[in-house]
């Protein structure tokens, strides 16, 4: 086997990584400082963070069949549910800005076109 990229930005471990389910060259990572992350196949940096998306280590992460919404657990005792802003939205550029909004992270907003 051969490597095709490595991904560099948890500030502690990362304990697991989960492909989007449509978006082939999405995925997800949990770290060990409670950091979720997302990254674009062939970017160096990730697209988008959650800092403090947990207390403790985020131990899972899961896309929604549809990609719409992406789940995290810790041992911070939480199960989060991540999704986008506008449901109808399309893509107009391929990175993205993390926006808090009442404790709910909405980073993936721009990712996904509408089929």
């Amino acid at each position: 086997m051969k490597e095709l990229q490595a991904f560099r930005g948890h500030k502690k471990e990362a304990y697991n990584v989960s492909w989007h389910t449509v978006t082939d060259n999405l995925l997800s990572s949990g770290g060990g400082e409670g950091c979720l992350m997302h990254w674009h196949l062939g970017d160096d940096k990730e697209i988008g963070s959650i800092e403090s998306a947990h207390d403790g280590v985020v131990w899972e992460v899961a896309w929604h069949p549809e990609g719409h919404i992406v789940a995290s657990v810790s041992n911070d005792h939480a199960c989060k549910f991540w999704g986008r802003k506008d449901p109808q939205s399309i893509v107009v550029e391929n990175r993205v800005e993390s926006q808090k909004t009442q404790g709910v992270v909405l980073i993936i907003q721009k990712l996904y076109v509408k089929t």
